[in-house]
């Protein structure tokens, strides 16, 4: 090739290349506007940048305009170029960072380039800015000086622009996990529906699971213990029969290890027998209890309750110890009153045996609490909607009943612990949410009380919008009873990672 022919090349290639990024760009930035809230949704579902969606699915769109109008102009095309260089280094590590740092790959989508794969957009990323650096050089020539300033400016603005993204990446895993401001994060195909059975009734709960077979209780037929195998193919029923015959007012069955107990918090009374006796014979252990309206039962002598104190009325934790004679401790301060101690301080016991801790789920106050198995206080974890007031508004009367004025739904309900984690339904949409999806699916968070962080959600198929009564896992399987059925799902790897090993698997 001679010279002459060369020199042409290089003056018109660096207009070549900025009317290719002058196009590439005012596409990217329509696209965007014209679809922003589903740009925005996007953004805020990476797991690098969703701290800061709002701010960059705004700034990326400026940006992009802003370059293509500086590329118009001979006068500004260097700085355009320089700019262009820099905005495809930032893309090209953004991807290089989803693709090896991640906690999961999202969806490959948006704008001119959603047919390729993440792998496809790094290759093309890349090509485009060994283009933009070739035409930076060509736009000046092959003059030495220059080429050393050019190389220069170069280095700097492809630091800099690594630098800012790999900055928001670590910070955003912060503010995500750890100060998260209602962004949730979405894990694609957590889980997959498996199997189903029709209960025929909405009154069955989960008393609890033991090697392939799942136990069910019936709040309408408090003393029938139902049993259903892992693959919810054929159910059998044992009638529960305690040894004494008490005027019950609210007895339910939970199933732990190779027994069963049969509880009524409000006699109070705690029976136990064996899930393998076809005649359910039922034995108390205890002589005397304090009344109880939440118990988990944390192993064949120990239980922790919930009850209310004797002087004020508020809740309180207890255990319950079946030493000669029983011990019963009540411990008033572990539950942290707002204002009246009751309805401020209302929530739901939860035990993780994997992890041999007890866990209270606030309703209203956006938190959990973490405790050993002596109550003794050991971590907490707020919340995604840490920000959101929703106690309700409690009134008291002239002879000190205290009521509440307006309700109000808690912000968290239907929770479980398994290995660490903690699941909850929330009844409360996140920025950058769909309203379809909430009309269609139950929201379920989940949080890592090991690391005191927020993992992320998934959606629990309901397009009926049937109420979720609650969760279970056994074996690695979610679960549920929703409207008459009980679903099983297959739990992917993505979510198994963390309750095998408690991080995320890179």
């Amino acid at each position: 090739m001679h010279v002459k022919e060369m020199k042409n090349i290089l003056k018109y290639l660096p207009k070549v290349v900025a009317c290719f990024f002058i196009l590439l760009f005012v596409y990217a930035a329509i696209s965007k506007a014209l679809d922003f809230e589903n740009f925005q949704v996007q953004l805020a579902q990476s797991p690098l940048v969703s701290a800061y969606a709002g701010f960059i699915s705004y700034s990326v769109i400026v940006i992009e305009l802003i370059i293509a109008g500086l590329l118009l102009s001979e006068r500004t095309r260097k700085i355009g170029l320089y700019l262009s260089l820099g905005i495809m280094v930032s893309f090209s590590i953004y991807i290089y960072l989803i693709l090896n740092y991640s906690d999961f790959i999202p969806c490959s989508c948006g704008g001119i380039l959603e047919k390729m794969s993440w792998n496809q957009h790094l290759l093309f990323n890349l090509g485009c800015v060994i283009v933009c650096i070739i035409s930076l050089y060509a736009n000046n020539g092959l003059i030495n000086h220059s080429r050393k300033l050019i190389s220069i400016n170069i280095g700097v603005i492809s630091i800099f622009s690594a630098g800012i993204v790999i900055f928001l990446f670590l910070t955003s895993e912060h503010i995500i996990k750890k100060e998260n401001n209602f962004i949730r994060r979405f894990p694609h195909h957590v889980i997959r529906e498996n199997l189903s059975y029709d209960l025929k009734v909405n009154s069955y709960y989960f008393a609890g699971a033991v090697d392939d077979t799942v136990y069910l209780g019936n709040t309408t037929s408090p003393f029938l213990l139902t049993k259903i195998d892992e693959e919810l193919n054929s159910t059998k029923t044992t009638y529960i029969n305690p040894n004494k015959k008490l005027k019950y007012s609210a007895p339910k069955i939970t199933v732990s290890g190779q027994s069963f107990y049969l509880t009524d918090g409000y006699i109070p009374v705690i029976f136990r027998g064996l899930i393998h006796d076809p005649k359910g014979y039922a034995y108390q252990i205890t002589s005397e209890t304090p009344f109880f309206d939440q118990i988990k039962i944390i192993d064949s002598s120990t239980m922790v309750v919930r009850s209310q104190s004797s002087i004020n009325s508020e809740n309180i934790l207890g255990l319950i110890k079946l030493s000669s004679p029983a011990d019963i401790i009540l411990k008033d301060d572990a539950l942290e009153k707002q204002e009246d101690g009751i309805f401020d301080t209302d929530g739901q016991i939860l035990y993780d045996d994997s992890e041999k801790s007890i866990y209270y789920f606030y309703y209203y106050k956006n938190e959990i609490v973490k405790f050993d198995t002596e109550l003794n206080r050991i971590g907490r974890q707020k919340t995604i909607a840490q920000n959101t007031s929703h106690t309700p508004e409690i009134h008291t009367l002239k002879d000190g009943t205290k009521k509440i004025g307006v309700p109000s739904l808690p912000s968290n309900q239907n929770m479980i612990a398994y290995k660490g984690l903690v699941l909850t339904e929330s009844n409360l949409m996140g920025k950058f949410e769909q309203a379809s999806q909430w009309r269609k699916n139950n929201i379920i968070d989940v949080y890592d009380l090991r690391k005191n962080e927020y993992w992320g959600s998934f959606y629990l198929p309901n397009p009926k919008k049937e109420k979720l009564h609650q969760m279970l896992i056994h074996k690695n399987h979610l679960y549920v009873l929703i409207g008459k059925k009980i679903v099983k799902y297959r739990i992917a790897q993505t979510l198994l990672d963390q309750f095998n090993q408690g991080k995320p698997k890179t």
